[in-house]
């Protein structure tokens, strides 16, 4: 977490969800940083910046990396700020609990995979029978047909998907 000791990242956007990281670029080394989380005050100043094509290589113990795109509207490449912790280091304070057995069902199905290759090979069987039908008979009556088992499918097709994401730290 920013403020204890080690390396921490942060990543924003430029110019959507509120733009946290739109002026990001204009820092410039020197800069001073202030982060507040749960534990408290960090300071930071700026050591270095960035980008995809030139690479810094800092190797501070406890400093933070605010990376972001390089263009507000095409991200094709990545800008980041390296800073080193100025302030005194929080304690950290220990590690993630352990995962309870009746959390362990949401830590991600391994086993999902192949029902989520048959859901989705069931919703291209029913696209394409949805187009053949909807070439010989009427578009209204085809639409009619098609969409009830089109949203079973894509139901259970993002059902097989959410299993296979953890849901846990």
């Amino acid at each position: 977490m920013p403020g204890q000791n080690g390396v921490s990242e942060i990543i924003g956007r430029r110019a959507t969800f509120g733009a946290p990281f739109a002026r990001l670029t204009e820092l410039r080394r020197g800069a001073k940083l202030t982060v507040i989380t749960g534990q408290g005050t960090a300071r930071y100043t700026v050591v270095a910046r960035g980008d995809s094509g030139h690479l810094v290589e800092d190797p501070a113990p406890n400093r933070l990396l605010l990376f972001t795109s390089c263009s507000a509207y095409i991200p094709t490449s990545y800008c980041y700020l390296d800073a080193q912790l100025t302030s005194t280091p929080q304690q950290d304070p220990g590690g993630r609990p352990a995962i309870t057995a009746s959390e362990a069902p949401l830590s991600g199905d391994n086993g999902a995979l192949v029902l989520t290759l048959v859901w989705g090979l069931a919703l291209v069987i029913v696209s394409a029978a949805g187009t053949v039908a909807a070439a010989r008979w009427s578009p209204w009556l085809a639409y009619l047909a098609a969409a009830p088992p089109a949203l079973a499918v894509l139901w259970n097709l993002y059902q097989s998907l959410a299993a296979l994401l953890p849901n846990v730290y």
